[in-house]
């Protein structure tokens, strides 16, 4: 399977109040709902020259869908996204905001770059996610660029199968070629075990007080001295990659996670 970054030909429309761009959406379209409290408004074409396609954007971060593209995709984005009405005379347009986000790359493959302050990505140089997640997906978000939106080959396929316009799809990653690339984990070291195992809320509880880090499969936990959680991949080098996670990925629930030494960050 591949996963496609969306992207868009054209943008058609703008704000006819360019004040409505503050009041909407300057702090909006993050991954969270905003439909409870959200205020229809204006737009208008960018000029009678335009060429009018189903999908475009009000803005890079805003993406726009025409009723043709809801009728096609909603049963396949269902619970995924928001659909946020506008005022347009000529046709019902809406703006999607993308809710289907947690953490599904693959930091043990992926590479990105690491702010060595804070600790955040601050930039995705070669994506790799999570298969388990992904397969089953149409469209999300990561919380490390919850701006870039993501699809799968189902959304892709049927856009094209459709004739839906307006769209570009960037591919990322493709899960044939990463296993490929897989090397030998059985030649990494990773860290010592102790103990029982514990649940995964159970093990957050243990490093609270940051004297000691625990650990399943490729992945360690453990507080630095601030008492901000790090997370460390164990990567195909042999090296830990840190960040500081925005979301824990859904399958740390299901792992067993054991007490470790805690391992030092240069």
């Amino acid at each position: 399977m591949r996963v496609w970054r969306l992207g868009y030909k054209e943008e058609i429309y703008t704000f006819t109040d360019m004040n409505d761009y503050r009041k909407h959406l300057k702090n909006g379209f993050v991954g969270k709902s905003m439909k409870e409290n959200w205020i229809p408004f204006p737009v208008e074409l960018i000029n009678d020259r335009v060429q009018l396609y189903d999908f475009t954007t009000l803005g890079s971060p805003y993406p726009i869908f025409n009723k043709k593209i809801i009728d096609v995709l909603a049963p396949f984005i269902q619970n995924k996204v928001e659909y946020l009405p506008l005022e347009y005379s000529s046709e019902d347009l809406y703006l999607i905001n993308v809710i289907n986000m947690f953490e599904f790359l693959d930091f043990s493959r992926a590479i990105v770059e690491i702010h060595p302050e804070y600790k955040v990505v601050t930039e995705i140089k070669k994506y790799a996610f999570q298969e388990e997640l992904v397969k089953e997906e149409t469209l999300f978000k990561i919380p490390q660029f919850n701006g870039r939106i993501f699809v799968t080959d189902k959304f892709r396929d049927l856009v094209i199968e459709q004739g839906l316009t307006g769209f570009e799809f960037e591919e990322v990653w493709d899960s044939c070629e990463s296993e490929t690339r897989k090397t030998d984990s059985a030649i990494i070291m990773k860290p010592n075990l102790v103990g029982k195992p514990y649940k995964f809320v159970e093990a957050l509880d243990l490093i609270e007080n940051g004297m000691q880090a625990v650990a399943s499969d490729r992945y360690v936990l453990q507080n630095d001295n601030t008492n901000k959680t790090l997370l460390g991949i164990l990567m195909d080098t042999g090296n830990y990659e840190w960040i500081v996670p925005a979301a824990f990925p859904p399958k740390f629930v299901e792992m067993q996670w054991y007490v470790t030494e805690k391992i030092e960050i240069k």
